[in-house]
């Protein structure tokens, strides 16, 4: 009879699993379709910034700069590197600024100005599997 109960109980608790399990995934799939963000991901601005994908990325280019960029995921660690350019001689300098989930931190590049100035970068960090937020900004 032990034997029983015991072979019951275990298929319910396979059962619960597989049940928490899809029901986890249907939150992730929903999440996704509606955009929605974890309440520590970093904000997306539209004017400005992009959340990152692994891989190269499309040139973000704001005006008075230009960003090019390429994200190498790891288990762990994550590497962005590329460049970024001011484009205007308006007196502002641009700079690159990097959002890392598993540390709930940002990284800034040094600024690039005057007109024609080009930055290089390669910054690492933690992101437990998620892609960083990368985005350029103009400062005065």
């Amino acid at each position: 009879m032990r034997t029983v109960r015991k072979q019951y109980r275990n298929q319910k608790l396979r059962e619960y699993g597989r049940t928490a399990l899809a029901a986890t995934g249907a939150f992730l799939v929903i999440g996704g379709l509606t955009g929605a963000a974890p309440a520590s991901a970093a904000p997306a601005t539209a004017d400005y910034g992009t959340l990152a994908k692994c891989g190269s990325n499309p040139p973000i280019t704001i005006p008075g700069g230009e960003l090019h960029f390429r994200i190498d995921c790891g288990t762990t660690v994550t590497r962005v590197t590329g460049w970024y350019k001011d484009t205007r001689a308006d007196g502002k300098c641009v700079r690159v600024r990097i959002w890392w989930p598993g540390n709930e931190a940002y990284t800034h590049g040094p600024k690039a100005c005057p007109e024609g100035k080009i930055v290089e970068f390669d910054h690492n960090g933690k992101t437990h599997r998620q892609a960083p937020g990368v985005e350029l900004m103009s400062i005065g």
